[in-house]
């Protein structure tokens, strides 16, 4: 995916950033470190100052910020920036805003942040919401060898929490630390999640690592071998699929017929061995009246 060269500083972006230090300034208003789409131009906080970048696609949630996008979403679709709907709340990730989901006017459930004021963070230990720094412990709960958060490693040093930017070094947040990525999927690779949206495998614009970038079907339509489409426009063997059937199935289903075209005895309701040893029964029978009429005769 290209970039600007607006964005060739990123790589220094928020590296070893120690919170407490930052969260009260928040320089950027509203606009945190995940930052915001204002139609296709994304804007984002770097260093304290606000910068902007012309996508060349679309400007769209990737699952852990804002940022320029390949996989645009189509006329009446959008992307969730909530996997857990509405209602729910939280921290951005360098804590210096707090977040609640809504639904937007797509469709799909969009994050609205609030900067925290002067003397506040938020409290991620916790609450989830802004809270004077003095009363936050944003250590609790992080082991000694950190944890992510997106792409930001946290990590705490002598009681301070140190917060590193993985994707600001082109990489990813791991258990360990910032490291190179893997790929998620194939390039190219489209389908179908459990919950009924799409996703495309493209280029992650941090990492350049393929990831998934799901989108939510809207306005009547579901999802259909990767893409958005409404059900009239789905082909029909799809629609009402049909009953495939293996060659054992075939055979079992042809062999009655086969049976029922052998002889005319079968038809009647008589099998070749029964009348055989029906004749045999009665050939049987004939011999020995003849045989008892001879030797009555004699007698007399």
């Amino acid at each position: 995916m290209s970039r600007k060269s607006s964005t060739t500083n990123l790589a220094t972006l928020f590296l070893g950033l120690v919170i407490t230090s930052t969260a009260s300034a928040a320089p950027c208003g509203d606009v945190a470190l995940e930052g915001q789409c204002n139609g296709s131009v994304r804007e984002y906080c770097n260093a304290g100052e606000l910068q902007s970048e012309a996508c060349e696609a679309c400007c769209g949630w990737d699952g852990d910020r804002y940022d320029c996008i390949e996989a645009c979403p189509s006329n009446g679709d959008c992307i969730e920036e909530c996997l857990d709907g509405v209602n729910v709340f939280g921290c951005s990730l360098l804590n210096t805003h707090e977040w609640t989901c809504e639904k937007g006017p797509a469709g799909c459930t969009v994050r609205v942040f609030s900067m925290c004021p002067p003397g506040e963070i938020c409290d991620e230990s916790s609450t989830n919401a802004c809270r004077p720094t003095s009363e936050v412990d944003l250590c609790s709960g992080i082991g000694a060898s950190g944890e992510c958060k997106g792409s930001i490693f946290k990590r705490c040093i002598d009681g301070q929490l140190v917060s590193t930017d993985c994707s600001g070094q082109g990489k990813a947040c791991t258990s360990t630390g910032c490291a190179n990525c893997s790929d998620e999927c194939i390039a190219g690779d489209t389908g179908c999640e459990s919950s009924g949206k799409s996703w495309d495998c493209v280029p992650s614009a941090v990492t350049n690592c393929l990831v998934r970038v799901a989108k939510n079907c809207s306005g009547g339509k579901q999802c259909f071998d990767g893409r958005c489409v409404y059900v009239d426009d789905m082909p029909q063997n799809e629609a009402e699929p049909s009953v495939i059937m293996d060659a054992g199935s075939l055979n079992a289903v042809a062999d009655p017929a086969a049976e029922a075209a052998t002889s005319g005895c079968q038809t009647s309701g008589w099998a070749p061995d029964t009348m055989r040893d029906g004749l045999l029964a009665v050939m049987s029978t004939l011999l020995g009246f003849l045989l008892f009429t001879r030797i009555a005769r004699r007698r007399d």
